[in-house]
């Protein structure tokens, strides 16, 4: 029976942090004057503008300035997060690829990709990585702004006539509740900032603490 398998991206599939860090330490520099990082804030699951949003509150930017500046963060973000990622060789987190490479063994299984980050900066990503190929969808924050948005859209055009069991896979409590809100079996992997407990919290039926090839497969060959 096929299935449809939705993947998040950053910290699921490839630890992309380094890159974000740099990049928004740099723009916040650049536009607003000031020193920060992308870690100080639990940006698990996030869209850019939320992000820059909480990044803004903690460094006590004046919220009008940060949403007439919103646009202009993310023009200079993608730039040199791209720029980053263009130099350097993305590699897959363990089991990623494996993984892929089973469930599209299958020709009828649909995969997915549901990223809070922009398509630009999801497929160079992907492709660094070696990954684009393996999918047959991707969304994005030019689709959604949140993630809830970004995977119902994904389920609405891959699986509209429900015939399909659904999986969502990811390393972020946003990636479990937008499982539990098409009804999908939800799959959390703490490979983020996200605790196995925060994962279960928000629905998730499995966790693990990387992808784990074998135990997956089962779960979602079995269902």
């Amino acid at each position: 029976m096929a299935k449809l398998v939705i993947f998040d991206m950053d910290q699921t599939l490839l630890d992309l942090v380094p890159f974000h860090d740099k990049a928004y330490s740099r723009v916040f520099k650049e536009i607003f004057g000031i020193k920060t990082t992308f870690n100080k804030i639990d940006h698990s699951g996030k869209s850019y503008p939320v992000i820059t949003r909480m990044l803004g509150e903690i460094e006590q930017v004046d919220k009008k300035k940060i949403e007439e500046k919103i646009p202009e963060v993310l023009i200079l973000f993608q730039k040199y997060f791209n720029e980053a990622v263009s130099k350097m060789k993305v590699e897959p987190l363990s089991g990623a690829k494996e993984l892929l490479e089973k469930l599209s063994s299958n020709k009828e299984n649909i995969l997915a990709v549901a990223s809070a980050s922009p398509g630009e900066t999801v497929k160079l990503s992907l492709k660094n990585a070696g990954l684009l190929h393996f999918f047959r969808e991707i969304k994005t924050a030019d689709d959604a702004e949140v993630k809830k948005g970004i995977v119902q859209i994904v389920k609405k055009e891959m699986n509209k006539d429900n015939k399909m069991k659904t999986f969502i896979i990811g390393d972020a409590v946003e990636d479990m509740d937008s499982g539990k809100n098409i009804n999908a079996t939800t799959i959390g992997i703490t490979t983020g900032s996200h605790s196995e407990k925060e994962l279960k919290e928000h629905g998730a039926n499995f966790v693990f603490t990387k992808i784990d090839v074998e135990k997956m497969l089962k779960i979602i060959d079995g269902e």
